[in-house]
């Protein structure tokens, strides 16, 4: 017990010290994340294996000083993927990743991320004269609300400066100079660092608080003129940071956002993704996955302990305290599916682009951090003794429901073949009628994989589901007061040592990962790709992991990482050096968006009215469809097609392998009629600019050989021949050069994206291109020898969107 003591007032010492408290913040995340810090692991998961890895890797500082950042050659027939990630010009990749290598970059970047959001959060609590402990635990809790956002990096760099800006905010009225120069690094950062998505996120809060901080102010004061510093600090910030974020904001919104189709904004319907039933089980058990109980929506979970002290404050009248408990409910409402509140921001202006209304529980959770702060101290006050009896009473019967849960288990599992047999019977008789028409034994397997997660969500024997009930224990037993009878002196100390360890314990399991020994992962399909040159899309794969690998199999992540390797689909194809046509972003051009999911994507996003790799048909009409509009999917260069399918001619199978452990198979497919990369039209179907009848002219007709379609206004080309030779040399991304050799009039089809910032030039004299095949660069060229060079340039693009020659539906320069 002595040395328990000697411990605790250690640790008590550390907390009494924000450094001390900084360093308790960076050694829990680098124990959580050792794994991945200690080179033993990565994270196989969507948004680190299929975003941040890939991406990571074309964001090196050099690249950043020659350009080529700006302009992805490997996806989509070259994307600005720069405009979407919010990655791509943070300052502290580019500091990491010269001395790091992708991987060891995305982890270090979590464990800073999550080292800074916990001890910001903490100096906001102490700011706001909460006692150390309970500053601790509060940031502790603030981490656990966004843990599941640290692996994507424009997000997970999002968190730790909500709680900078709102302690700039409270900063402002005693120290206006200090806090809007710490507001105008915090904002200019975010500029270059954030998420889209996220951003409006941290400026409703700043520009909230500081609003609050005004009011307040003027109460004091009793004057309009104590509102003022506050304001003029937040106004300050926001005016100098305007310089850093044009150089995001002009080209997303005025650039390459109206050529999006998120550019008219995303209906009701569209931006759903609330919370659900099974997100409030998930405040106490984190893990739990009902299958009847929606949970996708967003993420509640602080702590046990946190929860409990979060409803230990709800009563506490100060002003501080009921501010964040009315934002904590009004949040709550926004975030609930098909929220009239969240109606009404989907309509306001900039704010109709967002998705998902469980986002804003990103600001709801750090409004309930701050009530589990508030809650910390009155606990260590002996406050509100019957509330807290009533709080454990709740712990003590989720304790008991948990239990009981556990039994149910048990019991499920020993009885499992007569109630899936009995399951099986009556979806037969009731529902098979009603369904797709998919085989009988496809819904049968869905059922029996649906019983099974019940049986382990509710299982206690899982270390993920024990270690959860037992947090809820533990707080049940701490809001014990006879526990505290012969040892008030500790409490400060082991409550929140509790919240540290518990904490850890629960989260410890939630980020999957693999061995390093397995990356690079091996991949058959991109080791065949790499050594045939040409374009590959997959197609159908995410229905085929569905179908024949989680349906049939309930998959593990490792089994499952697999599958998705051996696609070689977006982002995956960029750690192979692969072109794909296909692409994930939310900002695609609508023009190749269009063109490249009729040609099967089933990644491009917001396509609304030809995403058919979607529509609920058999996968057979779904290929069927695919191999009559192969003349689109050559006029877009894709020669290869990965697939788990079977699909006929005029396709040719070059390639099969059956990915372990069940032997799914996955096929790569030429199309032997591909068209280079840059080539003569050899004939031309000229049609004014108009993007939607230029798509409708594409797929309604057949094109072959090098048929061509030409969007042209005037000056339109004589008839061509496509005789003469084309030779094509790209030293960088950016940088494309073209030697051609015609003895008459011809039209040089380059298959680059045609999306502004480019500048064509033959023989050393800037032209115009045309719109060949809606999306590439058509350049006419006189009978001779030529060299025709395109040059992508950031400053150009920029400079575009003042320029009114350019056109806002997706035309050239």
């Amino acid at each position: 017990m002595h040395i328990f003591r000697r411990l605790l007032q250690g640790f008590d010492r550390s907390l009494s010290c924000p450094w001390g408290q900084l360093i308790l913040y960076a050694i829990f995340s680098i124990v959580m994340l050792s794994p991945f810090l200690f080179h033993r692991a990565f994270l196989p998961d969507g948004d680190a294996y299929g975003y941040a890895y890939p991406l990571l890797g074309l964001y090196t500082p050099a690249k950043l000083l020659s350009g080529g950042i700006f302009w992805n050659a490997l996806n989509f027939h070259g994307f600005p993927s720069f405009i979407g990630d919010g990655a791509s010009l943070a300052p502290l990749i580019y500091l990491l990743r010269a001395f790091l290598g992708p991987l060891d970059t995305l982890h270090w970047l979590m464990a800073i991320n999550i080292t800074a959001a916990g001890w910001f959060f903490s100096l906001l609590l102490r700011r706001l004269n909460l006692s150390p402990s309970a500053a601790f635990a509060g940031g502790l809790a603030f981490v656990a609300g966004n843990w599941p956002l640290f692996p994507h990096p424009p997000i997970g760099s999002c968190v730790p400066l909500l709680p900078l800006l709102l302690w700039v905010a409270l900063d402002a009225r005693q120290r206006p100079l200090r806090a809007a120069a710490l507001g105008w690094l915090a904002l200019s950062y975010a500029w270059l660092a954030v998420h889209y998505n996220y951003l409006p996120f941290l400026l409703v809060a700043y520009g909230g608080a500081t609003l609050v901080m005004a009011w307040r102010a003027r109460v004091r004061s009793r004057a309009w003129s104590g509102a003022i510093l506050p304001i003029a600090s937040c106004v300050a910030a926001l005016f100098l940071s305007i310089p850093v974020a044009l150089l995001r904001i002009i080209p997303a919104l005025l650039v390459y956002g109206p050529l999006s189709f998120r550019a008219g904004g995303l209906s009701f319907a569209e931006a759903q993704s609330g919370i659900g039933i099974g997100s409030l089980v998930q405040i106490f058990f984190p893990y739990a996955q009902f299958p009847f109980l929606s949970a996708s929506g967003a993420w509640l979970f602080l702590g046990a302990l946190p929860a409990a002290l979060f409803l230990l404050a709800i009563p506490d009248r100060r002003t501080t305290a009921r501010l964040c408990l009315w934002a904590y409910l009004l949040l709550f409402v926004i975030a609930l599916p098909f929220s009239p509140l969240f109606w009404v921001i989907l309509h306001l202006p900039l704010f109709g682009m967002l998705r998902g209304q469980g986002r804003w529980m990103f600001l709801g959770n750090a409004a309930a951090a701050i009530l589990a702060g508030y809650g910390f101290d009155a606990f260590l006050r002996d406050d509100r003794a019957r509330a807290r009896i009533w709080i454990a009473r709740l712990f003590w019967l989720l304790t008991v429901l948990a239990i009981l849960g556990g039994i149910a288990s048990a019991m499920l599992t020993f009885w499992q073949k007569p109630i899936l047999a009995s399951l099986d019977v009556l979806f037969d008789a009731r529902f098979f009628l009603h369904t797709s028409g998919l085989p009988l034994e496809h819904y049968h397997q869905y059922i029996a994989d649906n019983l099974q997660i019940l049986i382990q969500t509710l299982s206690l024997l899982a270390y993920r589901n024990a270690i959860s009930l037992l947090a809820v224990i533990v707080t049940a037993l701490l809001f014990c007061d006879h526990l505290w009878k012969h040892g008030k002196t500790l409490r400060p100390g082991v409550t929140a040592l509790s919240s540290l360890l518990l904490t850890a314990a629960v989260l410890w399991p939630w980020y999957p990962r693999l061995p390093l020994t397995q990356w690079p992962p091996p991949s058959n399909t991109a080791a065949f790709l790499q050594t045939h040159s040409g374009i590959s899309m997959p197609f159908m794969n995410n229905f085929a992991n569905f179908e024949l690998l989680a349906t049939p199999h309930h998959p593990s992540d490792e089994e499952n990482f697999l599958f998705n390797n051996e696609t070689a689909g977006p982002d995956a194809n960029i750690l192979y050096g692969l072109s794909s046509a296909d692409y994930y972003d939310n900002l695609l051009s609508r023009r190749m968006g269009r063109l490249v999911t009729w040609a099967g994507s089933d990644q491009t996003t917001a396509i609304r009215d030809v995403q058919f790799a979607t529509l609920p048909i058999p996968a057979v009409q779904k290929i069927a469809m695919l191999a009559d509009r192969a003349d689109i999917l050559s006029l877009l260069n894709i020669r290869y097609i990965v697939t788990a399918w079977t699909l006929p001619e005029p396709f040719k199978k070059v390639f099969e392998e059956s990915i372990p452990p069940y032997g799914i198979p996955m096929r790569i497919y030429e199309n032997s009629g591909a068209r280079p990369y840059a080539y003569f039209a050899d004939a031309l179907d000229v049609m004014p600019v108009d993007e939607k009848a230029a798509f409708d002219r594409l797929t309604s007709k057949k094109w072959p050989s090098m048929k061509t379609l030409l969007e042209c206004d005037h000056g339109c080309p004589s008839p061509v021949d496509g005789k003469g030779s084309v030779t094509v040399t790209r030293p960088s991304s950016i940088h494309i050069s073209v030697q051609t050799q015609n003895k008459t009039p011809q039209l040089l089809v380059i298959s680059e994206n045609n999306l502004l910032g480019w500048m064509v030039t033959v023989d050393g004299k800037e032209v115009t291109p045309w719109i060949a095949n809606s999306v590439f660069f058509g350049i006419p060229l006189n009978a001779g020898t030529h060299h025709v060079e395109l040059r992508f340039s950031y400053w150009r693009m920029f400079l575009s969107a003042f320029d009114l020659r350019a056109s806002r539906v997706g035309d050239p320069l």
